[in-house]
């Protein structure tokens, strides 16, 4: 079980960062061609931010872009900046605190401040909850479509 604890906390594999991420460096793309994009990518490119533009169909890059500066949290339109660009700059890692026996108890491996929950609760958000009524009231009309139909 040893060895098994010992893999899983020295497994680290590199991963692309998502928004609410901090930034771990600051990353600048200079003016110029993008040769990474193809010339249909401009439009998406653009919409994220960046200034670009094609000239004889390469994308590129009109000014120089600070795309995000060490410390800063990430906005969405940054993390999906990065990923394109291939940068990953956050990483994934297991800390294996305890587990559950057969018996059903605990075992703690380490101390550690976080807490195992006797129960978990998840609830939907509002949003959720109206937009499955509204899925309710569009079968309901729906079937009744069909009962009048019939």
């Amino acid at each position: 079980m040893i060895d098994g604890i010992c893999y899983f906390e020295s497994y680290i594999v590199s991963d692309f960062a998502r928004s609410g991420n901090l930034a771990i460096t600051d990353i600048e793309v200079k003016s110029g061609p993008l040769l990474n994009f193809s010339h249909s990518m401009e439009p998406q490119l653009r919409q994220l931010g960046l200034p670009t533009t094609l000239k004889k169909g390469v994308v590129t890059l009109i000014t120089d872009y600070t795309i995000c500066k060490h410390g800063e949290k990430l906005t969405p339109e940054q993390a999906r900046i990065l990923k394109l660009f291939g940068h990953m700059m956050a990483e994934f890692q297991m800390n294996i605190e305890g587990m559950w026996s057969n018996d059903g108890s605990w075992e703690v491996f380490k101390n550690s401040d976080s807490t195992v929950p006797n129960k978990v609760t998840f609830q939907a958000s509002d949003a959720d909850i109206t937009m499955m009524k509204q899925d309710d009231e569009i079968l309901d009309v729906k079937n009744k479509n069909k009962e009048n139909t019939v």
